[in-house]
């Protein structure tokens, strides 16, 4: 029941999670030319953005 009922929520908040993490790539690819490079050396600290890192960090659990 509790997974069913965190799985709907989870559906429920898809758009708003898509948007905002279109809007974040976007920033990401602006500021980096290869973003998808980046992304895994991110969080091992070869580009400490604070930022980005704390966004990725939170938005990450969500998917």
């Amino acid at each position: 029941m509790m997974w069913s009922r965190y799985k709907v929520r989870k559906v429920h908040q898809i758009p708003i999670v898509e948007r905002m993490w279109q809007a974040i790539a976007q920033q990401i690819a602006a500021a980096d030319p290869k973003p998808l490079r980046g992304f895994g050396r991110l969080s091992s600290g070869v580009r400490p953005r604070r930022s980005e890192r704390s966004l990725l960090e939170v938005l990450t659990p969500l998917f």
